[in-house]
């Protein structure tokens, strides 16, 4: 039997001066669901986003953060 790794929820913090931002990730029965939240104005966003957005996003990132990817 191999390892497996199970991660049911993961939870990212940004720390300010005064205040925080905080995302958290949690598994859906359709894909992920992630809550962000500011501490400063107590402020909360859900976004509840299958498999094939998720994907869709992921592959965003993977390709076009931080690349040399510019639109003429």
């Amino acid at each position: 039997m191999g390892t497996r790794v199970v991660t049911d929820n993961v939870k990212f913090i940004q720390e300010f001066e005064g205040c925080n931002h905080t995302m958290h990730i949690t598994n859906s029965s359709e894909g992920v669901l992630i809550q962000t939240a500011d501490s400063s104005d107590n402020s909360q966003h859900d976004f509840d986003i299958n498999k094939k957005d998720w994907e869709l996003i992921k592959m965003i990132i993977d390709n076009f953060v931080n690349s040399e990817y510019t639109e003429d």
